[in-house]
């Protein structure tokens, strides 16, 4: 019950809090769900801290054993989120080990951040395994971990480009929560189901259960609340009901307002979309230019990445500039999409990599790649989104393929989808040759080496784009060797003769 422990915290005096590991990690769980996660990894350190200390030799060996659980967990999804895979695979089997059996939420947590990690390496299928092994062995499929267990298994679902499963699996969290009720669960499970029924391009399911996980926005965790708001955006955007649209943005501005006190990259990211959308183009592409943020490990398996819509708006700018970051962009985040299994996502990236490579064979390459994995579980949305240019595209495919029928559904619905005309689409580059860099330059690298050509020092630099000195100093070194120049100017001479930057 995450308001009742909101509330039931706020009684009690903060130095009282401070002061009992016991206290103090129900603090991190609130927190926890409030997705702030650098809180979380403070309060956790406290909490380590206490234990050394006086605080944690007044506990019982019992009760030290479950607080020293409650932080293997808790450091589990820190480890996850700084890209630790299998250190949070050995966190989560210490957490499940020492929590009591009757910890069943946190318990379930332990299972789930588990099978993520092993998802991140690459593993998704012998997680699901596991999980349904262990689900079969549970004699309360209604309780915390039985439901955390299923929650597992649905996002991975969503992830391995089988959505009619995560459907299935998403349906049976519903039922068996009608006893326990637990509102994180059930959001999170009205979230699977609106993302199953998006990329299946049955909006109206989508709709319906974005609107209900929507609804429970501050019982649910807020990452879930977020989420299935940004897939309620992008419904109303693909039925052209820009006032719907906007209503939901503001109202998920209010609730990071509330929550945070600041306006989440995801709902910034979520805007910008709308933005982009509704003809506010350049203050589209203003976002997208400025944004650099380094990708969370867990929002690879979410609805609504901010870089990948970054990458998207920037290819539609007309500068050649930002169709070489945007596929940098799409570089990384193929890589690490393609590293963890996550087919989902690498539909979304190989199709939006054919239109950045236009022209080339790359293009081809990419959309085959992207139509054959998105064919196995009828994942026609990521192609539809896309309008008449990834159409023009997919006419050219060569006839008489496996992938024929499925080609044909996703044409069929191109030409009716409001503001099809009017999506993305990237302009080839008439010099290529940035690509062919030895080591591509970074997003943050082609800011600075932008800046350079101005009238700016070092130092002015590093404060146009909120950075160190040291930071600034470092990013000019690592462009001076990337492009064989030793001077600023010879830097910039050779960004605009690659058409890194174009020329004056």
């Amino acid at each position: 019950d995450r308001l009742g422990l909101e509330r039931w915290l706020r009684l009690l005096p903060a130095d009282l809090v401070e002061s009992r590991p016991g206290l103090l990690m129900i603090k991190v769980w609130v927190t926890n769900f409030r997705w702030q996660l650098e809180d979380v990894a403070r309060y956790t350190q406290q909490v380590e801290d206490l234990l050394q200390g006086e605080a944690g030799n007044s506990l019982t060996k019992a009760m030290r054993e479950v607080i020293e659980g409650e932080v293997a967990m808790s450091k589990c999804q820190n480890a996850y989120a700084r890209g630790q895979a299998a250190s949070a695979i050995e966190l989560a089997r210490v957490a499940y080990a020492q929590l009591p059996p009757s910890w069943t939420y946190l318990r379930g947590a332990a299972m789930f951040w588990y099978a993520f990690a092993m998802l991140a390496c690459g593993q998704g299928e012998a997680a699901e395994g596991e999980l349904l092994a262990l689900y079969e062995t549970l004699p309360d499929k209604s309780d915390g971990l039985a439901l955390r267990v299923l929650m597992a298994i649905g996002l991975i679902n969503l992830q391995t480009g089988t959505p009619d499963r995560a459907e299935q699996t998403a349906r049976l969290m519903i039922r068996n929560a009608e006893r326990t009720r637990l509102s994180i669960v059930v959001a999170w499970a009205h979230y699977i189901l609106g993302v199953a029924g998006y990329y299946t391009d049955r909006l109206s399911l989508a709709e319906s259960h974005f609107k209900e996980a929507t609804a429970l926005r501050y019982q649910a965790h807020s990452l879930c609340a977020r989420q299935s708001a940004a897939g309620l955006v992008s419904v109303h955007l693909a039925t052209g009901n820009h006032a719907e649209a906007q209503a939901t943005v503001e109202l998920l501005i209010e609730y990071d307002m509330a929550e945070r006190g600041i306006v989440d990259d995801v709902t910034q990211s979520v805007y910008a979309r709308y933005q982009a959308a509704t003809g506010k183009l350049g203050e589209a592409h203003r976002w997208a230019s400025t944004f650099d943020k380094p990708v969370h490990p867990f929002l690879l398996t979410m609805f609504e990445l901010p870089q990948l819509t970054q990458a998207r708006l920037l290819l539609t700018h007309a500068s050649e500039v930002y169709h070489l970051q945007a596929r940098q962009i799409l570089r990384e985040l193929c890589g690490l999409a393609e590293s963890s299994s996550n087919i989902r996502l690498q539909v979304e990236l190989l199709a939006t990599s054919a239109l950045a490579y236009r022209e080339r064979i790359d293009s081809h390459v990419a959309l085959l790649r992207a139509v054959k994995l998105a064919q196995t579980g009828g994942l026609v949305r990521p192609l539809i989104e896309l309008g008449m240019p990834i159409y023009d595209l997919l006419t050219t495919l060569p006839p008489g393929a496996t992938y024929d029928e499925f080609v044909g559904q996703v044409l069929a619905r191109i030409p009716a989808m409001p503001g099809a005309e009017s999506a993305p689409v990237a302009v080839e580059s008439s010099t290529p040759h940035a690509d062919l860099l030895p080591e591509p330059l970074t997003t943050r690298e082609i800011q600075v080496v932008r800046l350079m050509r101005e009238p700016l020092s070092t130092k002015e630099i590093a404060h146009q784009l909120d950075i160190s000195y040291a930071t600034a100093k470092r990013h000019s070194i690592n462009i001076y060797g990337k492009l064989g120049v030793s001077s600023r100017w010879d830097a910039v001479a050779k960004a605009e003769a690659i058409g890194l930057l174009p020329s004056r």
